[in-house]
């Protein structure tokens, strides 16, 4: 295995308890690995990059020409052999202190001139018939909703897990929220999971409630879509009706997409809300729940009922949100750029970080 930068490398896995794991498996594999054919070679910037419990598994060190003499008494070689003068290449080997010269591509030192001889190798180490390694992939910040499938073990799709690189589903039933601040992707969200469930079961009828005017009222896919508390009103009492019935062969009978949910509280239709969140929970039936992160803070009946199921997609939050809000603690990760669409869900206990497709 090949490092290159091993300062930057131990940054990125060391810093965060979800790739902490991959971390202490490479130092495992420093120790043992050489017994079972697997050998290591990194590069470090400077001395101190390597700390000292992994530099003991390394049997062979070649120090190149360094900035200061401080380099050199770190690894107790002699400070007269490399001058700022030596070569590219030039270097000592700790335990033998002879210099030596490590071989370069073709006859021209020049970094630019070696970046090209590097990329003509490698374009003909393509042409040479041997295993290719495959590619180390991470999770996508744009995934197109028309890359991924109707349907994962038979459930609809939420998006792509940071775990496998591969979809994932979520269960058709019950109520759940979806969660996050200003531009997390909302909406999107909100447009995408609809949309799954289409293409899941087009027989399945779709009911969108809005608190405000909203942009996903002219989707196709709504059987009903009311705006305001007063036009939902006639279409709450219509759902109450249809899932107090019991759900048949697991399969919900409808499914409820509310967008401003923590808007409707102290409104006509709260008490009606609480009951339909109720009856989805107990009979099969499927409510999504989106709102603004802070609008989630409060503990009214309404919506600790969406709560209550610790379910839910959490876009943009911070580590101590998963606790807070789904009473699930968030693996420690940094929290870094916001990416739209980027959140975890967390169900059955369990928080999966994710990427919702984005509905163009």
């Amino acid at each position: 295995m090949l490092i290159d930068g091993f300062a930057a490398f131990r940054t990125e896995y060391e810093s965060t308890s979800e790739r902490s794991v991959v971390f202490a498996l490479f130092q495992q594999l420093l120790v043992d690995g050489r017994g079972v054919g697997i050998h290591f070679a990194v590069t470090a910037e400077r001395p101190a990059a390597l700390p000292t419990s992994i530099a003991s598994s390394f049997q062979r060190k070649v120090v190149l020409r360094q900035t200061d003499d401080d380099g050199y008494r770190y690894f107790d070689l002699p400070r007269d052999v490399l001058t700022q003068t030596s070569p590219p290449g030039r270097a000592i080997q700790v335990g033998r202190p002879h210099e030596l010269q490590l071989a370069i591509l073709g006859d021209n030192i020049n970094v630019a001139a070696q970046s090209r001889m590097i990329e003509q190798l490698a374009d003909w180490l393509r042409t040479v018939e041997q295993p290719r390694p495959s590619k180390i992939r991470s999770l996508g910040t744009e995934i197109r909703a028309e890359e991924l499938p109707d349907s994962v073990a038979g459930q609809p799709v939420l998006g792509v897990s940071d775990e496998t690189l591969a979809p994932i589903g979520f269960k058709a039933g019950g109520a759940f929220l979806v969660w996050g601040p200003t531009q997390s992707g909302r909406t999107n969200a909100m447009a995408w999971l609809a949309q799954s469930l289409v293409r899941w079961n087009p027989e399945l009828p779709l009911v969108h409630l809005s608190a405000r005017r909203s942009p996903l009222a002219e989707m196709e896919a709504w059987s009903a879509s009311a705006t305001g508390a007063e036009a939902c009103r006639p279409v709450i009492e219509r759902l109450l009706s249809v899932t107090a019935e019991q759900s048949s062969d697991g399969l919900p009978l409808v499914a409820v997409l509310v967008e401003g949910f923590p808007d409707f509280l102290s409104g006509p239709v709260e008490s009606q809300f609480t009951d339909l969140v109720r009856n989805c929970r107990n009979n099969g039936h499927l409510l999504i729940a989106e709102g603004e992160a802070s609008g989630w803070n409060s503990s009214w009946t309404m919506l600790s009922e969406v709560k209550n199921s610790r379910t839910g997609l959490l876009l943009q939050p911070d580590p101590m949100d998963g606790d807070m809000v789904l009473r699930t603690p968030l693996p420690r990760f940094r929290k870094g750029d916001p990416i739209p669409g980027r959140g975890w869900w967390i169900a059955a206990g369990k928080a999966t970080k994710v990427q919702v497709p984005w509905v163009g």
